[in-house]
């Protein structure tokens, strides 16, 4: 992934110019710490290289912070379904609230 953090501000343009990008996967623009994150896919070290330099060159961009995956954990569903329960009673919760 490479986070990318915008000067300007301007997400959207930012994040069409990333995604026409040889080799980006996905492109999603983001509230919080970094603007857009993109995931790319490369063959070699170079490549990760090469593709953070193409977007450093961008106008709109300040920086770049590339992360990678390395190992996701499973989750079990008894923890999901918990969380989307959690969620929609918040969301009823609310609804009863401002009726």
């Amino acid at each position: 992934m490479i986070h990318i953090y915008l000067k300007d501000g301007d997400m959207k343009s930012t994040a069409e110019q990333v995604s026409a990008m040889k080799g980006i996967t996905s492109v999603s623009t983001h509230v919080g710490n970094s603007d857009i994150v993109t995931d790319f896919v490369y063959r070699d070290s170079e490549q990760i290289i090469d593709m953070v330099s193409s977007i450093k060159k961008l106008e709109e961009v300040d920086r770049t912070v590339w992360s990678e995956k390395v190992y996701a954990l499973p989750l079990k569903p008894q923890n999901l379904a918990v969380s989307f329960e959690k969620l929609i009673g918040g969301v009823q919760s609310r609804i009863l609230v401002y009726s």
